[in-house]
């Protein structure tokens, strides 16, 4: 099944090489995908049994309404997801060559 989808999708690159080069970047590509499960007015108000934090006055603590659940495109596997928006821009391109639901989802 694999092999024919990359069959379909590598039908203008003729150079067996650069096919599997494309084949791996692209697997390297799903690969990298993490869920990223932020729920900041959940985090700001503690623990459950415990008091509520002390407010630091960080730059973002106007963010209450901010909850993420969603799954994203790392640079690396071993990154700990976070908003990388040129390598979320970056990675949309030969995304949507494999997963074309994921970037349209995303794109708009």
């Amino acid at each position: 099944e694999t092999d024919r989808f990359y069959m379909v999708l590598q039908d203008s690159v003729h150079d067996e090489g650069r096919r599997l080069i494309q084949r791996q970047a692209l697997a390297g590509m799903l690969w990298t995908k993490q869920f990223y499960y932020y729920d900041i007015h959940n985090w700001l108000r503690g623990d459950p049994g415990r008091s509520k934090p002390a407010s630091r006055g960080g730059r973002n603590e106007d963010w209450d309404h901010l909850h993420n659940a969603d799954i994203i495109s790392m640079p690396d596997k071993w990154e700990y997801p976070w908003y990388a928006a040129w390598d979320l821009a970056f990675h949309c391109l030969p995304l949507a060559l494999v997963d074309a639901f994921c970037f349209c989802f995303r794109a708009f």
